[in-house]
């Protein structure tokens, strides 16, 4: 292999490998913000109360009414000079009006429950992305057992990823509304294939080198 292109090769490896440790730091940053939403939103809805059109927030009560597409607000019985008017207003109020308080508590901490769940499987894959890169950056080859076993590992995370947020979505459906919308991403879908494929590539180029004996870096 050209020495240029072996050098291209083992910058870019080192510099996605980088930026999937950045990736990991950010993940940590949205599981400890998805950790206090669990904790806080039980608390601050406990004052809702959806069907009188009143929210309690410490000594203040604010409630609300709507009239076509109209909203007017009153906070301790003061209504306020502010008015807002939203089409479809109505039909939101009314569909919030069926839910019950304890149906948002518990849709909220599922929701910050799954995210956390999908952002811990963010860290892993890019754990895994950031270790592969790093490798290929640094070994005489990327033709290795343990790149082709990365790789292969990279693929069932993206598989899990793929899966989890259907099952979050069908479950917060059921616990608003009772219907299942099912949104497929067929981007995912591909990514998923791609790296298969690429498992089952790296695995095929470890064992032409190993019955080669030869290293692709010079």
């Amino acid at each position: 292999m050209d020495k240029v292109k072996q050098k291209r090769l083992k910058t870019l490896s080192s510099v996605i490998s980088i930026f999937s440790t950045i990736g990991k730091v950010f993940c940590f940053i949205g599981i400890a913000c998805m950790l206090l939403l669990a904790v806080v939103v039980p608390f601050m809805l406990k004052g809702v109360n959806l069907k009188k059109h009143e929210i309690k927030i410490a000594d203040q009560v604010v409630k609300y009414e709507v009239n076509d597409d109209d909203l007017t607000v009153y906070v301790n019985g003061k209504k306020q000079d502010a008015d807002f008017k939203l089409t479809g207003l109505n039909e939101i109020v009314k569909d919030l009006e069926g839910i019950k308080t304890s149906q948002i508590v518990t849709t909220s901490v599922v929701f910050s429950v799954g995210e956390i769940l999908i952002l811990i499987l963010m860290v892993i894959l890019l754990s895994k992305i950031s270790r592969l890169f790093k490798n290929i950056s640094k070994e005489d080859t990327p033709f290795t057992n343990y790149n082709t076993l990365l790789i292969h590992e990279i693929a069932n995370v993206l598989v899990l990823l793929f899966v989890a947020p259907i099952v979050l979505n069908i479950v917060l459906n059921l616990l608003i509304s009772n219907n299942i919308n099912l949104n497929v991403n067929f981007v995912s879908i591909t990514l998923i294939l791609i790296a298969y494929a690429a498992s089952i590539i790296f695995e095929y180029g470890t064992k032409l080198q190993e019955k080669a004996k030869l290293s692709i870096y010079e």
